[in-house]
Formats: C-alpha cells, structure tokens, sequence
C-alpha cells in the first residue's frame, strides 16, 4: 500500500494506492492562501495533473466544507474528460429524515454567501456548485456506518445517521425557539433543502437533475438577499456552531479487514476527515476500532481536523495513544488566519518515535521561529516534513 499527502496548506487530499486509487477529499480552505505566496488554482492546477494520471481512480467527499472539495470543483472545470469510477459521499440525503440535515448544511454556506456571485460574476464553492458539478460526470454513492468502499476494502465506521439526523432536529427547534421571525425563512429553506434531497437521489440517472440544481441556486440567492437581516443576526452565534455540525457529518473509515506486517504488528490505516472528539469517542465505544484490547491497532492514522483543538477546549483533539500504538501519523494543515486553527501541543506525544508529517507545519503550538530546529516535534524525532509539496510513503 502506497499513501500520498498533498500539501494544501488547510485542507486535505490524500491517494491510496492499494491494487487501486482511492482519493481522500481535493481541497483548499478559501483564507489560507492569503497568509501564503502560493496560488490557490496553481496547487488545484498541480494536483488535478498528477490525479488526472490515476488508472480508474475512485473518489470520497469525507464531508461537505471548501477545504475538502475546491480542488474537485476546479478539476471537473478545468478536466472534462476525468472521470471517477465511483465518489463516495456522506449519506444525508434520506428523503424523510435528512432535510434538517440538509437545511442546516444551506444555512451555513449562506452565512458564508455562498449564493451570491463572487467579483468575476462567477458562482462561489457551495453545496449546490459541488452538486451541480458532479451530475453526469461520475456514479454518486452515499455512504454510512456501516458502508464499504472500493468493493468491501474499506469499511466506514461514520457518520451514525441517526444520531446526525437527530442532533440536526435539535438544532432546528433551537434556531426557531430563539428567533422566533426565523420560522417562515427556515420553512422555506427547508423546501429547498427536500428538492435538493430529490435531486442527489436521481443524480446518477436523470439528466434534468443539473437543470433543478440550477433553480435552486437562484432561489437561494433570492432567499440571501431577503433575509440578509435574519442571516446577520444568526451568524455570530451559529457559524461556528453550523460549522461543526458540518464536520460530524465526516466519513471515518479503516480497512475491513484487520492486517499484520510480516513480524505480526498492525498494518492498518484509519483515517477520519474532520470527525469530533465526541464522535471518535463514539466509534471507540461502540467497538469498531481495531484497538490494544483487541491485539491489534493502526500503523497510520489520519488526525481528525487539521490536528487543531478547535474553537473552545477539546473538540476536536483525540488521545489516538489510548487505543493503540500509530507508527506514522498525518497531519495536514496551514495557516488560514484563525488561531484555533494551529495544530494543538496535545499532540506532541504523538512524536516520540513515530514518523509525525505535517503538510506544513508552521502552524502548529509547538513552532518557534526563534528555536532551532524550530519545531519541538522535529527537535524529538528530527522525522516531520516541512513545507513539502507532495509526501509519499509505503507501509
């Protein structure tokens, strides 16, 4: 098995190389190239040329933020004829319980303005340009616990529908409890977000479904401009709330079947978007991980979130060392401008004697400019990557 890391400063892209491709997310956070030199579309460019040489490369969306799928867009733009054999999504598109889900998923990219034009009179990253793009361009399959990937090699540990779906409806009833001049927007949105659910059930075999996605895209940006004083007044409180909600939503997933290296050590990977620390807890406790207590573990993990803590304590940061023993750690991240964004010191433990690799690690509790090496992770194991375009590894 063959991994590869992209450096696209926050934001992830992944390939794995295991008798076929599986890409994990293509993108880039739209602020954090303000604080770099780097082109945004000139890594979207790079990366889309390397993906576009996979044989039958398949495809998982982990969840539904710009810094997991700008790079998509921009390469079904700009590379028409690359097709992928499959894209996994997250499995929110249940006809009868995934409009608070959905609805929720629109309110945030509204908050973002999602749909209005940008300064080129051009459509913005948004939950509809990503559905818009990928109708008729590859086979669409949503996926849960409980789901496989690429055949049965890999299994998705999350999301948990129900428990998505139903925190979704709690936070629906809090919204209309607390703004009571929200209602009748809220219904409205709610509207759209059913004939969104209708369209991603028929994406894969009814060509008009590209038509409706363009309707609603209208109706949103007639819907932002009407309620812009309803939007303001719910932003402070629940962009960052809506955003991580977002982030549960992430696909989890480890190979299905448990493998040993040749002197019996664990070979796995696992890998978890931009999961919480609550959900991780979940997945531990309901028994799906490959764990000590079961003789087994990871070699590779994939740290959930760029390798932040997040907005208040915690919520982000998981003790990946109570449940076994990573040999090789992946932690893609940038800087963006948000200090809640910088990796957290709580991973520091993570690098004794454990290959630690950030895409660029600058951004990170434990840089400082004035030490040499300037990382403390570095100074202990002198094995973390800086500033590297493309990490590429076997295990």
């Amino acid at each position: 098995m063959e991994i590869t890391m992209y450096n696209v400063e926050f934001g992830d892209c992944f390939v794995i190389n295991d008798n076929n491709n599986l890409v994990v997310d293509f993108g880039i956070h739209p602020d954090c190239l303000k604080f770099s030199s780097t082109n945004r579309n000139s890594i979207h460019q790079d990366i889309s040329l390397d993906l576009y040489k996979l044989s039958s490369p398949e495809l998982l969306l982990t969840h539904y933020h710009q810094d997991h799928y700008s790079g998509l867009l921009y390469m079904m733009s700009n590379f028409q004829k690359r097709r992928f054999k499959n894209m996994y999504i997250p499995d929110v598109w249940d006809v009868g319980q995934g409009r608070d889900t959905v609805t929720l998923l629109l309110l945030e990219d509204l908050m973002k303005d999602a749909y209005i034009y940008d300064s080129s009179n051009q459509k913005k990253e948004s939950l509809l340009t990503l559905a818009e793009f990928i109708c008729g361009k590859t086979n669409v399959i949503p996926v849960k616990k409980g789901s496989f990937m690429c055949g049965t090699k890999y299994k998705v540990l999350w999301p948990d529908t129900k428990k998505i779906f139903s925190h979704a409806n709690e936070l629906m009833n809090g919204i209309e409890d607390k703004y009571n001049n929200s209602k009748k927007a809220l219904s409205i949105l709610s509207g759209i977000a059913v004939r969104l659910i209708e369209c991603v059930n028929f994406i894969n075999s009814d060509g008009s479904v590209s038509v409706e996605i363009k309707e609603l895209w209208v109706e949103l940006n007639k819907f932002n401009q009407e309620n812009k004083d309803l939007l303001d007044d719910l932003k402070e409180e629940y962009e960052p709330i809506l955003n991580y909600f977002g982030n549960e939503i992430s696909v989890v997933f480890h190979n299905s079947e448990s493998r040993k290296d040749k002197v019996g050590r664990p070979n796995n990977i696992l890998f978890t978007g931009d999961i919480p620390a609550k959900y991780m807890q979940d997945i531990m406790d309901n028994g799906d991980l490959y764990t000590f207590t079961k003789d087994d573990g990871y070699k590779v993990i994939k740290i959930p979130h760029h390798g932040t803590q997040g907005f208040s304590n915690n919520l982000y940061y998981f003790d990946f060392t109570s449940i076994c023993d990573p040999q090789i750690v992946l932690i893609p991240n940038g800087n963006n401008g948000n200090p809640a964004c910088k990796i957290t010191s709580s991973y520091l433990s993570l690098c004794n004697n454990r290959n630690v690799y950030c895409s660029n690690c600058n951004f990170c509790n434990n840089f400082n400019y004035n030490k040499t090496p300037k990382c403390q992770c570095g100074y202990k194991t002198n094995k973390i990557v800086y500033h590297t375009k493309v990490i590429k590894f076997s295990i």
